[in-house]
C-alpha cells in the first residue's frame, strides 16, 4: 500500500459549460415543441399516407393500411423520445466533465444541424423551429469547446 499522490480534483465547472448545458436543454425543448407541431399536422397527412400504402402494396385492406400507419407513427414517436432521452443523458454527463459525452453531443448536434438544413425546404412554422433549434445547437457546441472548458474535460490521471 503505497502513497499514490493527491486525489484528482476536477476544476470547477466553467461558465461556458453551464451555458452549453442550458442551450442543449433549450434545443431539446424546441425539439419537443417542433415534434408536437409535426404530430398535429400528421392528422391531415394520415389519410394520404393510408391511401399511398393501399396503392403501393398489393392486397392490403384499408384496416391493415390504417394499422400500418398508426404503428409506424407510434414507432417514430418512441424512437424520437428515446433519442431525446439519450441526448439529455449525454448533456448531463457532459456537465459532469465526461469528454466522451461532449464528443457524442458534437456528433449528434452536427447531424441534427445538417438534417435541419435539409428539411427546411418544406417551409412553414416547423421549418422556422428547425432553424432556431439548429442555431441553438451550433452555439451549444461552440460553448462546449471554448478555451475555459478544455481543462474541465481532461481525464483524471490514472494511478
Amino acid at each position: 500500500m503505497g502513497y499514490h499522490g493527491p486525489a484528482f480534483e476536477r476544476p470547477p465547472r466553467p461558465a461556458s459549460v453551464n451555458r452549453s448545458v442550458q442551450l442543449w436543454i433549450l434545443a431539446l425543448i424546441i425539439g419537443v415543441f417542433s415534434a408536437i407541431v409535426g404530430f398535429m399536422t400528421f392528422g391531415s397527412m394520415r389519410e394520404q399516407l393510408i391511401d399511398e400504402v393501399m396503392e403501393t402494396t398489393e392486397g392490403v385492406t384499408r384496416d391493415e393500411a390504417e394499422t400500418l400507419v398508426t404503428v409506424s407513427n407510434i414507432i417514430a414517436v418512441g424512437f424520437y423520445l428515446t433519442l431525446l432521452g439519450l441526448i439529455l443523458l449525454f448533456v448531463f454527463m457532459m456537465r459532469e466533465g465526461k469528454n466522451w459525452a461532449r464528443i457524442t453531443l458534437t456528433v449528434f448536434g452536427t447531424i441534427s444541424v445538417l438534417l435541419s438544413v435539409l428539411t427546411v425546404a418544406g417551409g412553414g412554422f416547423g421549418a422556422i423551429l428547425q432553424l432556431v433549434s439548429a442555431g441553438v445547437v451550433i452555439v451549444a457546441i461552440v460553448f462546449m469547446y471554448r478555451g475555459d472548458a478544455a481543462p474541465y474535460f481532461r481525464p483524471a490521471p490514472r494511478s
